[in-house]
């Protein structure tokens, strides 16, 4: 199964998105880019520090939704608890 990571945020969002990508690796997914891979799962790792992060995140939800039809649609981070209305209009998996 592949899954595409992308975090936007600080850098403890990076350290999170490390552990969970290289835990998946660890059970046998395949890490690929959202853009060409083709991926099972894409996951969106969030900040909602500013209004500027905010729209960032909103642009690339649509983006990835756009371009990976079949993916599932994973959104974590602080983005998730401001602004639930707008991932359940996205279509967003979790």
């Amino acid at each position: 199964m592949r899954f595409s990571i992308k975090t936007l945020g600080c850098k403890v969002n990076l350290c999170e998105s490390d552990e969970i990508s290289n835990g998946l690796m660890e059970h046998g997914f395949q890490r690929v880019d959202y853009r060409n891979g083709d991926p099972h799962i894409c996951i969106i790792n969030t900040c909602t520090v500013t209004s500027e992060s905010d729209r960032k995140v909103r642009q690339f939800v649509r983006r990835v939704r756009n371009t990976n039809k079949g993916a599932k649609i994973i959104v974590i981070g602080c983005f998730v608890g401001q602004n639930r209305k707008f991932l359940e209009n996205s279509r967003v998996d979790l």
